[in-house]
C-alpha cells in the first residue's frame, strides 16, 4: 500500500499469473496481426473489407430506399375526376360525369347552361326544400349556387370542389363528393 492507502498494482515481475495472461494475450495477438519490425501496426484482418454478400445487400438496401423516396415524394397523381356524386344519406341521388347529359326527375330539374349543368335538388316531392348545384364541365368543379336549407346557407357560400373534397348540407342532408372516391377531406358543412 502507499501513503494514501491506495493498493499498488504489482509489477509482473513480482507476479507470476499476470506475466503468464500477458504472455497469452501476446501470442494471441501476434497470430491475428503482423507487426512490423518497429512495431507498428500492419494488418488486423486477413480478409477484405467488403465482400460481393455486402455489397449485393447494400445496392439492395440503397435501391428499396430510392424507390420509396420516388413514391412518397412524387406520388402519382389522380386525374381531375370523372365528375360527381349526390347523395342523400346512404342513398344516391345522382352521379353526374362529365360531358354527359343528367336527366330529369320528379325531384331533379336540370338546366344547361354554358359551361356545363345547372341542377335544382327537391328534398320533398312537396318541392319545398332545394339545392341548386352547378356542375362546371370546362373547370371540372361543382358549387352550390342557390339554396333553402338554413339562415346560414354553409353550403352556398362554401367554395366550389374540383377532384377532392366535399360540400356537405347538413338541414337537407345533402352531400357532393368526386366521383372518383377519395377522402372526403375538406368536408363544407351547410
Amino acid at each position: 500500500m502507499d501513503e494514501n492507502g491506495n493498493q499498488k498494482i504489482a509489477n509482473n515481475a513480482d507476479n507470476p499469473q499476470v506475466e503468464k495472461a500477458s504472455n497469452n494475450v501476446r501470442q494471441n495477438l501476434e497470430k491475428h496481426t503482423d507487426i512490423s519490425s518497429n512495431g507498428a501496426y500492419i494488418r488486423l484482418r486477413s480478409s477484405k473489407a467488403f465482400c460481393m454478400r455486402d455489397l449485393f445487400v447494400y445496392i439492395s438496401l440503397a435501391a428499396l430506399v430510392l424507390i420509396l423516396f420516388i413514391a412518397f415524394v412524387f406520388p402519382v397523381k389522380d386525374d381531375d375526376g370523372k365528375g360527381f356524386i349526390v347523395t342523400r344519406g346512404n342513398a344516391t341521388i345522382l352521379i353526374y360525369t362529365f360531358g354527359s347529359t343528367p336527366k330529369a326527375t320528379d325531384l331533379i330539374e336540370v338546366e344547361e347552361v354554358s359551361n356545363g349543368y345547372k341542377i335544382k335538388i327537391y328534398h320533398t316531392s312537396e318541392k319545398i326544400g332545394y339545392n341548386v348545384i352547378l356542375f362546371n364541365d370546362q373547370l371540372k368543379t361543382a358549387d352550390v349556387i342557390e339554396s333553402n336549407c338554413s339562415e346560414r346557407k354553409d353550403c352556398y357560400y362554401a367554395p366550389s370542389i374540383s377532384n377532392s373534397g366535399a360540400i356537405y348540407c347538413q338541414p337537407h342532408d345533402l352531400k357532393i363528393t368526386p366521383l372518383h372516391g377519395g377522402d372526403d377531406d375538406g368536408v363544407i358543412a351547410g
